[in-house]
This record gives C-alpha cells, sequence and structure tokens, in this order.
C-alpha cells in the first residue's frame, strides 16, 4: 500500500506530537525537570523540550535519532516498545 506526502506529513506530526505527550507525563511523572532529563540524557534543554513539543530544534516537526530516544527510555526507567511479531 502506498502513502501520499501528504498522508506520510500528517502522520509524522501527529506521533512527534504524542511521542512528545508521553515524554512530557513520563517525566513528570518521575518528578523529572526538563533540565535534569536532559543533562542525564547528554541532551540540551532546549532540544529535549521541542522534543516534548513535538518540534525540531529547527523548528520541523521532530525526527529524534534512535540513540537520542534509547537515552532517553534509560533516563526515564523504560523499555523500547517492541516490535516483535512473534
Amino acid at each position: 500500500m502506498k502513502i501520499s506526502e501528504h498522508e506520510h506529513r500528517h502522520h509524522r506530526r501527529e506521533t512527534a506530537a504524542a511521542l512528545g505527550v508521553t515524554l512530557r507525563a513520563l517525566r513528570r511523572d518521575r518528578l523529572l525537570s526538563q533540565e535534569d532529563l536532559a543533562r542525564a540524557a547528554g541532551l540540551s534543554t532546549h532540544a529535549y523540550g521541542c522534543l516534548e513539543r513535538g518540534r525540531s530544534p529547527s523548528g520541523g516537526v521532530a525526527n529524534p535519532t534512535m540513540d537520542t530516544l534509547l537515552r532517553i527510555f534509560k533516563v526515564l526507567g523504560v523499555d523500547p516498545p517492541s516490535l516483535d511479531l512473534t
């Protein structure tokens, strides 16, 4: 099934926003400030804050690397999502 560029952009924006909401909730549940989480994950506070807003530091849609997500998950104490289909 082919997805149109418009559909892809829309889905990407929605997914980035949902990721941001989830990261914010997890961080707050652990009583961490954005600065504390960013420092522990080796990120700038600005870059991390952008992720919570679903934005990239340059203003586009957030597109964190796998390394960045794994660092954040580690600090939050959560396992990365499983893609195991078995």
